[in-house]
């Protein structure tokens, strides 16, 4: 559980770890565009994290992933 706050707005929120084939989505559909769409997203992402969005097979594999859930 945690609290987050952004721009003001304040949310109770939950994380859930996502299994391998949701990672896999995470990193295939949601990481990997938004990477390509930032001026040097994919290079810094593998920078920083040392995860290769254009193999996201090998980027989901063994690496932990949580969503953040609102708390009912």
């Amino acid at each position: 559980r945690a609290r987050v706050t952004v721009r003001g707005q304040t949310e109770d929120v939950r994380a859930a770890e996502l299994d391998e084939a949701e990672r896999l989505t995470f990193f295939r559909d949601v990481l990997r565009p938004v990477a390509h769409d930032m001026t040097f997203g994919t290079q810094f992402i593998k920078y920083v994290d040392g995860v290769d969005v254009d193999d996201p097979l090998d980027a989901s594999h063994g690496r932990p992933v949580f969503e953040l859930l609102p708390l009912a």
